[in-house]
C-alpha cells in the first residue's frame, strides 16, 4: 500500500445519468493501491439513476468508506460539488462528473506516489480522452504542460497564456487548502469556474503532469458556445482575468501573451478559427473553378454564388469575433 498520509477525497456528482453512471462509480471502486473516500452526489435524479446506483453499491463489497447522498430537487452540478467538497475529510480532492470515468484502475495511486515525490505542488494531472458517445470513438485529447514531472509556478503562468498547460478537472487530484484560499470555486464563473481554479493553483504553486491517459470524457453534440450568449461568455472571461489579474498572475512576461490568449479564446467560441482554416484551401479550390467555367455562365454563376454565401458566412463570423473581443475588453476591471 502506498504510504501517502493525506486522504484523497473523490467526489462524483450526477443527475438523470442512467447510461453513464455506473461507469463512473465502478471506475472509482476499481482504483487500486489506495484507501480514500467516495462522495457520490446524486443531484435529484428522476430517470432511476440514484436507485441503480443503491443496487450497486448493495451488491459490492469494497473496503473504501463511499457515501451516497441523494438529493431531492435539482439543484445544480456546483451545488452538489460545493456539497460534497463541504463534507468530505481529505486534504487532496478528485471530481469527477457522472458522465466521465476513470480508464487507469491505478490513477490516484499514481497520483499520491507524485504528490508525495512533489508536496509543494497544487496537485497531480494526467490526460483525458474525448469520445463520442455512445461507441466512445477516440476524437480528441485534453491535458497537457511544458513538460512530464514537476512543472514550476513560474513555468505554468507562462504555459497557461501560450496554451501550453491544460488541466482538465476530471483527471486533476489538488490540495483542498489552496481551494479554499482561493475561496471554493467560483459560481459567477460558470463552465469556467474549473478552468480558473485548476490553473490558479498550478500558477501559484507548480503543477505534477503525467502523459497517461487517464479519463474518459463524452463529448456532447453541442458546441463550446451552445449555452451562453456572447454578452455572458465575454462577461465570465472578464472575470476570469479579473481573478487572475487580483493574485498577481499576470507580470510582465504573462502580460504580453495576453492579447494573443485572449484572440485564440474568441476564435474558439465563434468557431471561426477552424472554419476559416477549412475554408481557405476550398476558396483556392473555388477560384480555379471560377476561372475554368467563366465562359459556361450556369456553372460560372452558380459557383459564385457559393463563394458569395461562403464569404458573407466569414465575414459575419469576423464581426463576432471582434465583437466578442470588445465586450470582454469592456467588462475588465468593471
Amino acid at each position: 500500500m502506498n504510504p501517502f498520509a493525506k486522504m484523497i477525497s473523490v467526489i462524483c456528482f450526477y443527475h438523470n445519468e442512467k447510461a453513464n453512471i455506473l461507469k463512473s462509480v465502478s471506475s472509482i471502486i476499481r482504483q487500486r493501491g489506495l484507501l480514500f473516500e467516495a462522495i457520490i452526489v446524486d443531484d435529484g435524479s428522476t430517470d432511476g439513476s440514484g436507485q441503480m446506483v443503491e443496487e450497486f453499491f448493495a451488491k459490492t463489497r469494497t473496503s473504501l468508506k463511499i457515501s451516497h447522498i441523494r438529493l431531492k430537487k435539482n439543484a445544480g452540478a456546483d451545488h452538489a460539488r460545493d456539497m460534497a467538497i463541504s463534507t468530505a475529510r481529505g486534504d487532496f480532492l478528485a471530481l469527477l462528473a457522472g458522465d466521465d470515468y476513470w480508464s487507469d484502475a491505478h490513477y490516484l495511486k499514481k497520483a499520491a506516489d507524485a504528490l508525495t515525490k512533489y508536496p509543494q505542488a497544487a496537485g497531480f494531472f494526467a490526460r483525458t480522452r474525448l469520445v463520442t458517445a455512445p461507441k466512445e470513438k477516440e476524437v480528441g485529447l485534453v491535458g497537457w504542460a511544458p513538460r512530464l514531472g514537476w512543472n514550476s509556478p513560474e513555468a505554468c503562468r507562462e504555459a497557461f497564456f501560450l496554451d501550453k498547460l491544460n488541466i482538465p478537472g476530471s483527471s486533476f487530484v489538488f490540495r483542498r487548502d489552496l481551494l479554499e484560499k482561493l475561496g471554493g470555486f467560483c459560481a459567477e464563473l460558470g463552465g469556467q469556474s474549473d478552468t480558473f481554479a485548476n490553473h490558479a493553483m498550478a500558477m501559484q504553486y507548480g503543477v505534477i503532469y503525467s502523459k497517461d491517459k487517464v479519463t474518459v470524457m463524452a463529448m456532447a453534440a453541442d458546441t463550446i458556445s451552445a449555452n451562453q450568449t456572447p454578452v455572458e461568455w465575454s462577461s465570465r472571461m472578464a472575470l476570469l482575468e479579473n481573478r487572475f489579474r487580483g493574485l498577481g498572475l499576470l507580470n510582465l512576461a504573462e502580460a504580453k501573451n495576453l492579447e494573443s490568449w485572449r484572440k485564440r479564446r474568441v476564435a474558439e467560441f465563434v468557431s471561426s478559427g477552424p472554419i476559416s482554416e477549412a475554408w481557405l484551401p476550398v476558396e483556392q479550390a473555388m477560384e480555379i473553378a471560377l476561372e475554368k467555367g467563366r465562359h459556361q455562365k450556369p456553372v460560372y454563376d452558380f459557383l459564385l454564388k457559393i463563394k458569395n454565401q461562403a464569404d458573407h458566412q466569414l465575414e459575419q463570423l469576423k464581426f463576432q469575433k471582434a465583437e466578442v473581443l470588445q465586450g470582454w475588453l469592456s467588462r475588465l476591471n468593471a
